[in-house]
C-alpha cells in the first residue's frame, strides 16, 4: 500500500468515517472513496465490511507501519 493508502487505513481501524478522515488530510470525500477502493483491490477485499473487519484484526500491525513513515 502506498503511504496514504496506509494512512487512510489507520483512521478506518480508529472507526474514523469518510467524513472525518477526508477533513483530517484536506481532501474530498471522493478521494477517501477511492483510496478505499484501492485498498480494497491491493488486498483482495470486497466491501467495505471486509476492509473494516481486516482494518480492526490488523490494527496494531497498522499502526506500526504509519508510524515507520
Amino acid at each position: 500500500l502506498s503511504p496514504t493508502e496506509l494512512q487512510v487505513l489507520r483512521r478506518i481501524s480508529e472507526l474514523r468515517t469518510n467524513r472525518q478522515i477526508a477533513e483530517e488530510f484536506f481532501i474530498s470525500i471522493r478521494t477517501v472513496e477511492n483510496h478505499r477502493f484501492k485498498i480494497c483491490q491491493k488486498l483482495k477485499l470486497r466491501g467495505n465490511h471486509a476492509l473494516l473487519k481486516f482494518s480492526l484484526d490488523h490494527k496494531e500491525k497498522i499502526r506500526a507501519n504509519c508510524d515507520e513513515l
